[in-house]
């Protein structure tokens, strides 16, 4: 009875054992505090994926219960281009990427698939404090496909393509053209240049640049630079955020940029407030902007992806660059026309005032005396 018994216990605990491990399995988003493998380019689901062109990938991470900010995690890539770290958290410590409670943030690691391979891993946080909802295979700011619990699907093509190449295409060519050269036109020649000689008395403008513009992005969790490289370029630019905020500088308000293949980040101290505005100068952004070592920006680096992003409830409601307003340059001097010449005076009926008319008197009473005295002169 006893030795049936034993193995009766036995075969509970493997069946238990066996049960956990399926439990575990079949919730593969959940990342304990050891380090895990989670995908590389061998598996399965990969085959005939051509990663070219891969140059990043981004872990789209659910913040499960960070214990009060004080938990997180890391992710890694490696690849040809070494072990590349990102590191995440929910505030009190100082991580690449904040992940407010219940929010999902983007993190995000370079990859090189020159060498034809690539090992994803992720971890360091307690059990059920996170989940990885997706991995985004990226070729710069293009999706090229979407990893979710271990099943990769490849981005769908625009089917709409044919269209934009005649219909808008030849809409573009007729009456947006033919608008640009009426009414649109007009309008630049008066409200339009009111409006920037206007900016420029205050100091700045909007940017009508769509390389300095920030769309918000498909999934609502950010406001992404359509081009950041220009961004950060523009050092005389403004970064004008538009939130929502019941947290009093709690630092809400996170800039994150991908720079030569690291990630470098930012959180700006902000006031509470409904439709608040925050405005940080892009100069004072790149000196601030640092990684997890506390590397800053080095001049002459590139980004590749950057945006704006709101933590811990804080809710960006707008983003826009503002440059300093062009001068109105000064308009070009008139010629003033030379001036019509003054006619002689008559000969026959000179102007007889003054000093000039007592000589002339003088002269007429002893004229000949003169002539006889400017003969002896000579």
């Amino acid at each position: 009875m006893k030795i049936r018994k034993i193995f009766a216990g036995m075969a509970a605990a493997a069946l238990a054992a066996s049960m956990m491990s399926v439990a575990a399995s079949a919730n593969t988003k959940i990342v304990s505090e050891a380090w895990g493998d989670i995908a590389s380019n061998g598996d399965a689901t990969f085959s005939g994926v051509d990663f070219s062109t891969l140059t990043k990938v981004v872990f789209n991470i659910k913040n499960l219960d960070f214990n009060y900010g004080w938990n997180g995690g890391q992710i890694a890539a490696n690849s040809a281009a070494g072990w590349k770290q990102t590191t995440f958290g929910g505030g009190q410590q100082e991580k690449d990427v904040i992940i407010g409670d219940g929010e999902t943030g983007k993190v995000e690691a370079a990859v090189d698939f020159g060498d034809g391979w690539f090992q994803l891993k992720a971890g360091y946080a307690s059990e059920n404090a996170w989940e990885i909802e997706s991995i985004d295979f990226c070729a710069g700011d293009t999706v090229l496909g979407t990893w979710v619990d271990g099943v990769y699907t490849a981005a769908k093509t625009d089917d709409t393509d044919t269209g934009s190449d005649t219909g808008s295409d030849t809409g573009s060519d007729t009456g947006s053209e033919t608008g640009s050269d009426t009414g649109s036109e007009t309008g630049s020649d008066t409200g339009s240049e009111t409006g920037s000689e206007t900016g420029s008395d205050t100091g700045s403008e909007t940017s009508t640049d769509d390389k300095l513009a920030a769309k918000k992005s498909d999934d609502g969790s950010a406001w992404e630079f359509v081009s950041p490289a220009d961004v950060l370029a523009a050092k005389d630019a403004t970064i004008v955020v538009t939130y929502t905020d019941a947290n009093d500088n709690w630092g809400d308000i996170g800039f994150g940029f991908s720079v030569d293949g690291g990630w470098k980040s930012y959180n700006a101290s902000n006031p509470a407030g409904e439709n608040v505005t925050l405005e940080v100068k892009v100069a004072d952004l790149l000196a601030n902007l640092k990684d997890s070592d506390g590397n800053a920006l080095v001049d002459g680096t590139t980004a590749s992806y950057g945006k704006v992003e709101g933590y811990n409830g804080c809710q960006i409601l707008n983003v826009e660059v503002k440059v300093p307003a062009n001068n109105t340059p000064d308009p070009e001097p008139t010629p003033t026309p030379d001036p019509e010449p003054t006619p002689a005076p008559d000969d026959q009926n000179p102007p007889k005032t003054g000093a000039a008319a007592d000589t002339l008197a003088a002269i007429a009473v002893v004229g000949g005396v003169a002539v006889v005295a400017s003969r002896k002169r000579k």
